[in-house]
């Protein structure tokens, strides 16, 4: 059946999932900074290129592309995630594509086909550095869902929890991983679990975890960020953290007048060893912000 959902959904996702970053683009698609993102994307130029990449793929990612899934093990830096798309796609015509790669391989894993292969300028790079090429392993899952991984393990895995036959974040979720809903963006992670985190992020190593979300209403950009401490202790030393930081950007107005903007009207809030950051700010005024930053890198003089 076709599957065209934009929200966050804890089925999609491993129950051994260490972080989860999710993208509602049909969400996002309806907000004030993606109407901006997308008259961006129609430029001249990039105009050529969208027509030219729906023209070989049969799909336009502006408007086709409703969610994206991305999550991992906290194992390694690389073959940890997994992608999981979902839009409307041109499924036989991605495969036939791909088939035509002279590296191509084909694995059978749950009753599917998985498709792999080495793109070109990856192969290129590794020839000069003298290593294996990094292999790519693809699945389509069913009309409508995809599954992208540098690990084929990753997507045998994620294929069985799309088939309900191993457990998912909704069916079971021990580590207490939970999504802040309402946001196009939200992201969580069990930093304590994960291997890879940074050993020199003061609030990474206070953190049993955080989640993220990030979203937009009534014309206003909200963020909220909850950080949930190992102890009493820990979640306390958080606080000072992010209020010397909210301090510092507000001793910075002159220079840093959008973050001191920012960090006025920050809320911090600390409920037992959770310490919840809520920032708003008018989209507006961000992307006003965004484009004077744009043109200060490119040399663009901009209007006041």
């Amino acid at each position: 059946a076709q599957v065209m959902a934009g929200p966050y959904r804890s089925s999609d996702v491993s129950s051994e999932a260490k972080w989860v970053v999710h993208a509602d683009l049909a969400q996002l698609r309806g907000t004030q900074v993606g109407g901006h993102l997308l008259e961006k994307m129609r430029s001249e130029v990039a105009q050529n290129k969208f027509a030219a990449f729906q023209a070989v793929f049969n799909f336009d990612p502006r408007k086709d592309l409703d969610g994206l899934t991305l999550y991992g093990y906290g194992k390694t830096k690389q073959k940890d995630g997994v992608l999981v798309a979902k839009g409307r796609f041109d499924g036989e015509r991605l495969v036939t594509l791909v088939k035509a790669n002279k590296t191509y391989e084909s694995h059978r894993l749950g009753g599917l086909d998985v498709h792999s292969w080495v793109d070109e300028k990856e192969a290129g790079r590794a020839v000069v550095r003298g290593r294996d090429p990094k292999r790519s392993y693809g699945c389509v899952y069913a009309n409508g869902i995809i599954l992208i991984s540098d690990s084929i393990d990753n997507v045998g895995k994620a294929i069985e929890v799309l088939a309900g036959r191993s457990a998912s974040l909704q069916q079971e979720n021990s580590l207490g991983l939970q999504p802040m809903s309402g946001g196009f963006l939200t992201a969580m992670a069990m930093t304590s679990q994960m291997k890879n985190v940074d050993p020199k992020s003061a609030i990474l190593k206070r953190a049993n975890s955080l989640s993220l979300s990030l979203g937009e209403q009534g014309g206003l950009m909200s963020g909220t960020l909850v950080l949930d401490a190992h102890d009493a202790r820990a979640v306390t030393n958080l606080k000072k953290i992010v209020d010397g930081m909210i301090g510092l950007a507000l001793l910075n107005e002159e220079t840093k007048p959008a973050a001191a903007k920012l960090a006025e009207a920050a809320t911090v809030q600390l409920t037992g060893t959770r310490l919840q950051i809520t920032l708003a700010g008018s989209v507006e005024d961000m992307i006003k912000c965004a484009a004077k930053k744009m043109a200060e890198k490119s040399g663009t003089p901009t209007s006041p």
